[in-house]
């Protein structure tokens, strides 16, 4: 349980109306995981609160709903335009895979790092939605490693198949199985080299399929957001 008078940084991933003066909010703070609370609107927050925000915030309580007593903004990232989705996906990821009071391993400085990333007017929003999907499933002790068979011990050869089983890894297959993944890609994927379309394209398909894993049956709602912006823009960058 989330000890009481506890206080961290953090950055608000999602927040929706409670009533008329209260939020219900959730914090991915720096020690204590995803903190889910309770929060009054505060005059001083003219545009009320804001998603990819930096706040200092204190809370109280003991349940999975806490409550927020303080909350002081320390700084902003520009997440703009069509990279609002890349961000909100990035958020909604986080609220669907993570239970409230646990805390993941890097997770606080991989979301940051991507952010900040995804801001830069020339970025390859791509590469970095790869390291930050990976980073998440890392710290949630999915880790996938990319050149290996993790049953057999055995090195991912370039030349050979493979596919993508969750939990498991992957595995050799032959040449004519359907969905197979060329050795090549998982190496050039394990070696964070995105060059080839071929190799973004393995890399997006088994990440979606272990976080899908992690999710359950229902759609990731931002992916649908964007689907719907992305056929308005062929010129968008692809989600996951």
């Amino acid at each position: 349980m989330i000890a009481t008078g506890k206080s961290d940084h953090c950055v608000l991933l999602h927040r929706r109306p409670y009533s008329d003066s209260r939020w219900l909010v959730d914090y991915l703070t720096v020690h204590h995981g995803r903190v889910s609370g309770i929060q009054r609107q505060v005059a001083s927050h003219r545009h009320g609160l804001e998603l990819f925000t930096e706040y200092h915030i204190s809370w109280r309580g003991k349940s999975q709903l806490v409550t927020i007593t303080r909350c002081d903004l320390e700084r902003s990232f520009r997440v703009g335009g069509r990279k609002l989705y890349l961000g909100l996906y990035m958020n909604e990821l986080i609220v669907r895979t993570t239970r409230p009071e646990e805390e993941v391993e890097g997770l606080y400085e991989a979301y940051v790092q991507s952010i900040e990333s995804i801001g830069s007017e020339d970025s390859d929003v791509e590469p970095i939605l790869r390291d930050f999907e990976r980073a998440l499933l890392r710290g949630l002790g999915y880790e996938i490693v990319f050149d290996y068979e993790l049953a057999e011990g055995r090195r991912v050869e370039p030349e050979l198949h493979y596919q993508f089983v969750p939990d498991g890894g992957f595995q050799r297959v032959e040449s004519y199985v359907d969905g197979r993944i060329q050795g090549a890609s998982l190496l050039a994927i394990a070696s964070n080299d995105y060059d080839l379309p071929r190799t973004r394209q393995v890399a997006k398909s088994v990440l979606r399929t272990a976080l899908q894993h992690r999710v359950g049956n229902q759609p990731i709602i931002s992916r649908s957001l964007f689907g719907a912006q992305h056929s308005q823009n062929t010129a968008a960058p692809a989600l996951s």
